[in-house]
């Protein structure tokens, strides 16, 4: 069994965060999330993000896992249409496996250390 930690974030608003996590909870063991936050977008151009960050565990590969957030990204929307016009209904992405950085970028800007700060400080 692996550990994860998520970034969740959404250009939209806040309920499409909250059922994120709400589905999160009941896709991971041992689940845990921090508040809701709002951040700018990176880089200065368009809407503010809500985010939060979820820790917990998973049975299945990180792949596997991986490929149930996206299949789940796309039926709340997140599709090519979206992608063009720089809509983000929800974005969910591993950033850390056990205690290993996956994704750097993702794990170094303040809309993933807000909400990491707050769990590891628990």
């Amino acid at each position: 069994m692996n550990s994860v930690v998520l970034s969740v974030g959404s250009n939209v608003g806040y309920e499409e965060v909250k059922s994120a996590l709400g589905w999160l909870s009941h896709e991971l063991e041992e689940y845990q999330a921090s508040t809701l936050y709002r951040t700018p977008a990176l880089h200065g151009v368009g809407s503010p993000y809500v985010n939060a960050v979820v820790i917990g565990k998973i049975s299945e590969t990180c792949d596997e896992f991986n490929n149930h957030l996206k299949e789940y990204e796309l039926a709340n929307g997140r599709d090519a249409a979206a992608r063009a016009a720089g809509v983000v209904p929800i974005d969910i992405d591993i950033v850390m496996v056990d205690d290993d950085v996956v994704r750097p970028r993702d794990y170094s800007h303040s809309f993933f250390q807000i909400g990491y700060t707050q769990l590891v400080k628990k």
